[in-house]
């Protein structure tokens, strides 16, 4: 079964607040370790796949959040457990998806946000008055695959005959080395006017792996770090349907 990275976040976040009563510590992070987190992160995400509804499982959460104790539970199903019974899933994850479960990603390409505001002029004063506003939230895309990322390659590369086998292996080496936020970040770095105002347009992944390349596309994802942390945003903003 696939399941929406986002529920699977903010049932995780849910359970280290209230259950665990762990702290955060700088940039929203809870105070636990990575490998706690993720054997949470695999234990949730079979639960969410499997016959409880991401609602009934965060209303369970609700129900046990002030018992003596509760504390001490390791994981979800500790708590679930003791309370109704629950079938879990099999997670069905296609080899071509690179959306990694359980993980917030920066690159606007990889985000779902509001619309912006609509706005009509009122023709007595010609003053424009908001006629639409839909509630601000920020969410991860639920998928990108490597069709995806070949597709963004090549638009913004500009390349009309391109070999895309050729171009998809090269990701594949690629992206374990420097992570999907930074690659995507790597490409608009790829396609910015050097010093003398040229632009060398890379017509394959390779030529991504050039040090002033990635140089540059590490301080465009940095500069999105400090905007993130300057409007004090550490993760998902949920949309109204998956608040909890």
């Amino acid at each position: 079964m696939n399941i929406n990275t986002n529920q699977l976040i903010l049932l995780v976040e849910k359970f280290l607040s209230d259950i665990k009563k762990a702290p955060r510590l700088s940039r929203g992070r809870f105070d636990v370790t990575d490998d706690y987190k993720l054997a949470l992160m695999e234990d949730t995400a079979y639960i969410l796949a499997g016959d409880l509804d991401y609602r009934a499982i965060a209303n369970t959460m609700d129900q046990v959040k002030n018992k003596k104790h509760i504390e001490k539970s390791y994981n979800l199903s500790d708590i679930l457990e003791d309370i109704t019974s629950f079938q879990k899933g099999s997670l069905a994850i296609s080899a071509e998806e690179l959306i990694q479960l359980g993980r917030f990603y920066y690159h606007p390409l990889l985000q779902e946000t509001a619309k912006p505001a609509k706005y009509v002029m009122n023709q007595e004063d010609q003053s424009y008055e908001k006629v639409e506003e839909e509630p601000f939230f920020l969410e991860v895309r639920t998928t990108f695959t490597l069709d995806d990322l070949v597709d963004f390659f090549l638009y913004m590369n500009q390349d009309d005959y391109p070999n895309r086998k050729g171009i998809k292996t090269q990701f594949q080496n690629i992206l374990p080395r420097y992570g999907l936020d930074l690659v995507l970040y790597m490409i608009e770095a790829s396609v910015l006017p050097n010093e003398k105002g040229t632009v060398h347009l890379p017509k394959t992944p390779r030529f991504l792996e050039n040090t002033e390349i990635i140089s540059e596309g590490k301080r465009l994802l940095a500069n999105r770090y400090r905007d993130f942390k300057e409007e004090n945003i550490y993760g998902i903003i949920p949309k109204k349907e998956n608040k909890i």
